[in-house]
């Protein structure tokens, strides 16, 4: 599947609503630019989605963590 967007005169763009419909996507989600060489490549992450602290609950605890805090 290929989508096209275009950039607007702010430099924004839009994720089409197909992407959205089938990862799930909403408001306050993170979009992570990443480049590689000559290239772009852009991720999602759900808002609220702590890859640290799911990390750490992965582990068995008598305690649930929050990585975030630990690390402040």
């Amino acid at each position: 599947m290929v989508d096209v967007t275009r950039l607007s005169r702010g430099y924004q763009t839009v994720v089409p609503a197909s992407i959205r419909r089938k990862y799930g996507l909403r408001e306050g989600d993170q979009v992570i630019w990443s480049i590689i060489g000559d290239e772009i490549y852009v991720r999602m992450r759900k808002a609220g989605d702590d890859p640290l602290t799911n990390l750490i609950a992965s582990l068995p605890t008598r305690e649930r963590s929050d990585a975030t805090e630990e690390i402040d």
